[in-house]
């Protein structure tokens, strides 16, 4: 089994929070996560950090990264 994310700061900065594969709208979020308002809520306290990686389709914390780390474009 691959370890895919790594938890802390890559050199630069360079965290799933400020990737351009990482949606933190908890509008989107919901929206591609159906059941899970049935949990709770993306809006929640506890999601502040968390959100989906549209690369690996997964949902994690913004402050884990990858090789696959793309910044987002200005």
């Amino acid at each position: 089994m691959t370890r895919r994310f790594a938890s802390g700061v890559r050199p630069g900065g360079n965290t799933c929070g400020t990737c351009r594969s990482f949606e933190a709208d908890p509008q989107r979020i919901e929206a591609m996560l159906p059941g899970l308002t049935v949990l709770g809520s993306a809006y929640a306290s506890v999601a502040a950090d968390d959100g989906m990686c549209l690369r690996h389709d997964t949902y994690h914390s913004r402050r884990l990264s990858c090789a696959d780390f793309a910044p987002v474009e200005a």
